[in-house]
This record gives structure tokens, C-alpha cells and sequence, in this order.
């Protein structure tokens, strides 16, 4: 799992709920945020075990990487055109 993959927690009571990563921590966590709950400012941080791999955004993993300034509001719109794409 790369910075600006779109995941789904396995575990814990954020279960079901998709993330973007936002950062990478030691070797097996993590940074994931969705702008709503977990804010850009304030990440979570999981272990890959209770991660599920769903799919890559090429604009997210673009910003992600260039260390521009991500919004709660455009981690939110990844999301959502994800969560639409996949209805």
C-alpha cells in the first residue's frame, strides 16, 4: 500500500469505512485519514494487517507525494467519486 491508495479497514469499530493513506510509518502502518472523523491534520495510524487494498487515485497520489496541501474536502471527494464509481 502506497501514499494516496484508497483502502478499506478490516478491523477495529472504523471496519468497512474507506481511508485514503496518507503516510507510511515504520514498516507495517499506515497513516489513513477520510476527512470526516480522522482529518488530514490528525491521521490514524493502522497496521496494513487491518487493511484491504481497494484502489489507487492518481490525482490523490499526485498531491500526496509532491507534499502539496491536502483538504479534509478534497480527501472527501476522492472518496466520494470512489464510492460512486463503485454503485
Amino acid at each position: 500500500m502506497n501514499i494516496g491508495d484508497i483502502v478499506v479497514s478490516t478491523a477495529g469499530r472504523d471496519a468497512g469505512k474507506y481511508f485514503v493513506v496518507v503516510g507510511i510509518a515504520d514498516g507495517q502502518y499506515r497513516f489513513v485519514c477520510d476527512g470526516k472523523l480522522r482529518k488530514t491534520a490528525k491521521p490514524k495510524k493502522k497496521k496494513i494487517r487491518h487493511l484491504k487494498y481497494f484502489c489507487s487515485d492518481a490525482d490523490a497520489q499526485t498531491a500526496l507525494t509532491l507534499n502539496q496541501p491536502v483538504s479534509d474536502k478534497f480527501i472527501r471527494s476522492v472518496l466520494a467519486n470512489v464510492k460512486n464509481g463503485e454503485e
